[in-house]
């Protein structure tokens, strides 16, 4: 069975009810786009990480978490990785990666 792309993965995880977005704010909180509330990486659960590797352009990586808040919100978190990473970014995945070891990056 052929891989899934970013967006038929995300398509797929909203299918299944992760259906909120998760934003970086600030490199150190997450803004949870179904209660609003911003949180630290530490507290939410990772529920699965799909990773993607660009074919021939590191700048087409990325990465869906799919995450549950602590308000019971279940959404995804995508972020490019590698060149295209932004530091915001880049700073939140280093958190998480401190707490799932199959964090890209980690």
């Amino acid at each position: 069975m052929p891989e899934l792309s970013l967006s038929q993965t995300v398509d797929d995880l909203t299918a299944q009810g992760w259906k909120a977005e998760f934003t970086a704010i600030d490199g150190a909180t997450l803004r949870c786009g179904e209660c609003g509330d911003t949180i630290s990486p530490t507290e939410v659960q990772i529920d699965s990480v799909n990773r993607f590797e660009g074919a021939s352009d590191p700048d087409d990586e990325a990465a869906v978490f799919a995450m549950t808040c602590h308000c019971g919100c279940q959404g995804v978190y995508v972020v490019a990785y590698g060149p295209s990473m932004s530091s915001e970014d880049a700073d939140v995945v280093a958190m998480l990666s401190r707490r799932h070891p199959s964090v890209p990056g980690g």
